[in-house]
């Protein structure tokens, strides 16, 4: 049977407090993201569709689904209550509701990482007629940003009397606005669990993206997967903490056998885990062991090839593939003929991009292939293709979030460079100074390019980048770099000494020092692109880029 009702936020504002709501097992944790919750508030102003909220009215008997771990909404109070209304779809917005309503100023940290204050949500009520914009300010807040909790509060006009009266009445306005729009929720009356949960992973994926592990969290009936999977993800180190649960359970189904990579091979896994209690038992006793061989993996990335954090990881799949050969090996460390054939493969792969595009599943199968070989003490080897173009370094651009720009950052890393004032090394790891804190620095400045009239897709290339202290590189403005390199470092010896720490070509030929600014930086990204190819060849052991 389904019913439909709606909710005044008034109205709903009550059933929180009677603690109606719970959020089940199967519910994936908060997603959104702070742009997002402004938006929420943005369409409920203005009278826009927001969509309907899923319910599941459900007995008392089913509070063994509820999921206790989620903090973002009140309890579910089963002395208030004699049934319980399970949120199926609409936990994210109802959540950012709540949020607003309950007047809190703790935080909230989304599924990314990222800290959500929702007394940093305000209404800017400065603008003429009807337009209200909201926004996520947390400091050096304009007189005309109301917070959105302040204007919600039952108390509204002591904290709001400090507004002109034009800035008061707008944010009445939004008060009304907000506290009359109508929520619309279906209720389902379903009494198979089995119907709920296909429910649930129907409907959650016609919103926010639901990924292969939040369907395996929803289908997995014997156990909470769930909680198994975040609890060990969170003794992982704080750098990885933000690790894809979609990730996780790749590994899982990789150490089991199944080769259907990505969502395929996670809904492999998920069968396998509702078929018997076997397959439970055996990822309850492999589960640490898997997770074992991925810290391995990280370790070796962090120490072998500078990725220190899961934000600089070129890509998942080279993490997945590295954690498999540990898996195999028992977590022993690679022996020297193998530690050559992982170099080789970690820069191929940066080069090549080889685990992006439409490619991957058929790049991906073989390689774990040979590190299953590697693992086990054969002479296994990466198939050599030809080396790529040099081209390929020279139309990267750095902000691109790809393996190449990420893979030349690593590189650059490992070269430990260094302080263009006296050749010291810069520290790596997270500074203790503002001033030491590393800026991605344009050899040839933004405004000096623009100013020449080269365009922001030519300036920002990666040949044009490097790693620089924040103090030296906000001391270089927009001068050309003969002129800041000169005045910079006290010698020459020191200067080309910390160059060569950044891969840059300082010879008299460099495009460095010539005069005509855009030939000079022309040249300058060919010799810097010649020069990285040279390296990468050398980590790698091999030639996978044309080094002209």
């Amino acid at each position: 049977m389904i019913t439909v009702k709606s909710f005044t936020v008034s109205r709903l504002k009550k059933e929180f407090l009677r603690g109606a709501f719970a959020v089940p097992l199967l519910q994936r944790q908060f997603v959104w993201t702070r742009a997002k919750s402004c938006q929420l508030l943005e369409s409920i102003y203005r009278g826009l569709p927001i969509g309907t909220v899923l319910l599941w009215q459900a007995g008392l008997s089913q509070q063994f689904l509820l999921r206790k771990d989620m903090n973002i909404l009140p309890p579910f109070n089963s002395e208030l209550n004699d049934e319980i209304l399970f949120i199926l779809d609409g936990q994210q917005r109802l959540s950012v509701i709540w949020r607003l309503l309950e007047l809190s100023g703790a935080a909230v940290t989304n599924y990314f990482g990222q800290e959500i204050r929702f007394d940093a949500i305000h209404a800017d009520v400065g603008a003429a007629g009807d337009v209200v914009r909201f926004a996520y300010r947390a400091t050096a807040i304009p007189r005309h940003y109301v917070q959105v909790q302040a204007i919600l509060a039952h108390d509204y006009r002591r904290r709001l009397a400090g507004l002109p009266k034009l800035l008061f009445n707008r944010a009445l306005r939004v008060r009304k606005r907000l506290l009359d729009y109508s929520i619309y929720s279906v209720n389902l009356q379903h009494r198979r669990l089995d119907d709920v949960r296909d429910a649930f992973v129907r409907i959650n994926g016609q919103g926010t993206p639901l990924r292969a592990a939040d369907r395996a969290f929803a289908r997995v009936t014997k156990f909470d997967l769930r909680k198994e999977v975040v609890q060990q993800r969170e003794v992982l180190s704080s750098g990885y903490s933000s690790i894809s649960d979609d990730t996780l359970l790749s590994l899982v189904s990789i150490a089991w056998g199944h080769r259907d990579l990505g969502e395929k091979g996670i809904d492999k896994l998920t069968r396998d885990l509702n078929r018997d209690q076997g397959a439970v038992d055996r990822f309850r006793k492999e589960w640490p062991v898997i997770l074992n061989a991925l810290k391995r993996a990280i370790d070796y990335m962090a120490g072998r090839y500078s990725v220190r954090t899961y934000d600089e990881l070129p890509s998942d799949n080279m993490l997945l593939v590295l954690a498999y050969y540990f898996y195999c090996g028992n977590g022993k460390q690679p022996t020297a003929y193998a530690k050559k054939k992982l170099d080789q493969w970690f820069w191929t792969c940066i080069v090549t991009s080889r685990y992006s595009g439409a490619g991957w599943r058929k790049n991906m199968v073989p390689d774990l292939v040979i590190v299953e070989g590697l693992a086990l003490k054969r002479r296994s080897r990466f198939k050599v293709s030809a080396p790529a173009q040099l081209q390929v370094l020279l139309k990267e651009r750095y902000a691109a979030p790809r393996m190449l720009p990420l893979g030349f950052f690593c590189l650059l890393r490992l070269m430990t460079p260094k302080y263009l004032n006296n050749a010291q090394p810069i520290p790596m790891q997270d500074p203790a100074s503002l001033s030491n804190r590393h800026d991605r620095h344009h050899i040839f400045p933004q405004q000096l390019m623009a100013n020449q009239g080269v365009g922001a897709s030519e300036y920002n290339l990666l040949m044009n980048v490097c790693i620089l202290p924040a103090e030296e590189n906000q001391s270089i403005g927009s001068r050309r770099p003969c002129s800041y390199l000169t005045e910079i470092a006290p010698s020459k010896k020191i200067r080309n000494e910390a160059l060569r720490s950044h891969l840059i070509p300082f010879d008299t030929e460099a495009g460095l020092w010539k005069s005509n600014v855009v030939s000079g930086f022309r040249l300058f990204c060919r010799q810097r692109a010649a020069l990285v190819a040279k390296e990468l060849n050398k980590r790698a052991g091999t030639k996978i880029v044309q080094e002209r």
